[in-house]
């Protein structure tokens, strides 16, 4: 649809938001495979949802997380206590309930699992996810190994460890049912009515692996709407009616809803849009581009002028998502 103006590669004066969590997995210190898929699978989310966990503040009546001698609980702005810390962890509230880790049955060496170090059993973290509202209340039942956050009112959910290999994703309502079953490796918060999935395994940093995953976009019935056809490679979730993409082995562009190429693919980075503007990086320039592909004015740099960078090819074009957003 809208393309840059050709002016770009010579102008001299030329935002992406921090992501927020978007999945929430615990890692078992006895268990190291647990550990690893599970670092891939918060790895995998941090780089697939740009929806955010709305941002809290000393005047805002959301209660908040707070620890207090390794339990966790919730307070207001005016650090009142509103839930007593009773958690083993807890989340942000998102959607009206928050994720919270909850212990559901003693450990005990009857539960022992796993090798024996030093003759010291291997226990069973026998801790689940479930939801509470703000009044504290346990709305939906702590089943779950690993879950996402609310938003548009489904969350992503898995019963089962999260194994790389495993399908095991899917999407509860806010009454614990799993509305969407489980059948992806990942799975982001929806936004717009699309939330961004894997299947098939989850990319890390291997691009040729990447190009095998099959990733793309669902509706709230679960239905494939947009499918990267091991062409596209997607890492972000929809904003304003449009999602930045790269092309395999080329440039970065925007998608509309309908999976139509709304502003074509020739920067080397792009972010999402934010009040009709976004920011993308061309030839080691930041700049702000609006709906038309225009630009509208000068970003802010994060990265240092030619500094090395392994996540970008020798044209300069960054071949995954960043670790560190180069323009904002």
């Amino acid at each position: 649809m809208g393309e840059l103006s050709t002016d770009v590669l010579d102008a001299t004066s030329i935002n992406n938001s921090s992501l927020g969590d978007n999945c929430y997995c615990t890692m078992a210190a006895n268990r190291s495979r647990n550990r690893i898929m599970c670092l891939a699978l918060l790895i995998s989310c941090a780089s697939i949802g740009a929806a955010q966990v709305p941002a809290t503040s000393a005047s805002d009546s959301i209660p908040v997380p707070f620890e207090r001698d390794g339990r966790w609980g919730y307070e207001d702005g005016r650090g009142n206590t509103i839930v007593a810390p009773q958690f083993a962890k807890a989340e942000k509230f998102s959607d009206g309930l928050a994720a919270v880790y909850v212990e559901i049955a003693p450990a005990s060496a009857a539960n022992a699992i796993g090798s024996r170090d030093a003759g010291v059993p291997a226990i069973r973290n026998e801790k689940k996810w479930g939801f509470i509202n703000d009044h504290g209340e346990m709305v939906i039942a702590p089943e779950f190994e690993a879950v996402g956050h609310f938003s548009e009112g489904l969350a992503a959910a898995s019963r089962e460890l999260p194994w790389s290999d495993g399908e095991t994703w899917g999407y509860i309502n806010k009454h614990g049912e799993m509305v969407i079953k489980p059948q992806f490796n990942a799975a982001s918060p929806f936004s717009e009515g699309l939330a961004l999935v894997y299947a098939g395994g989850i990319p890390l940093t291997d691009n040729f692996v990447l190009s095998f995953v099959k990733m793309g976009y669902i509706d709230k019935g679960g239905r494939w709407v947009i499918g990267s056809n091991f062409w596209y490679f997607f890492y972000d979730n929809f904003s304003e009616g449009v999602v930045p993409f790269r092309k395999n082995f080329g440039k970065w562009g925007y998608l509309n809803q309908q999976g139509k190429i709304f502003i074509r693919p020739q920067f080397d980075w792009a972010g999402s849009f934010f009040h009709g503007l976004a920011p993308v990086l061309v030839s080691g320039i930041c700049t702000h581009i609006d709906k038309g592909g225009h630009i509208v004015g000068q970003s802010t740099p994060q990265i240092r002028s030619g500094k090395k960078n392994p996540e970008q090819d020798r044209r300069g074009t960054y071949t995954r998502e960043p670790t560190e957003f180069p323009c904002l």
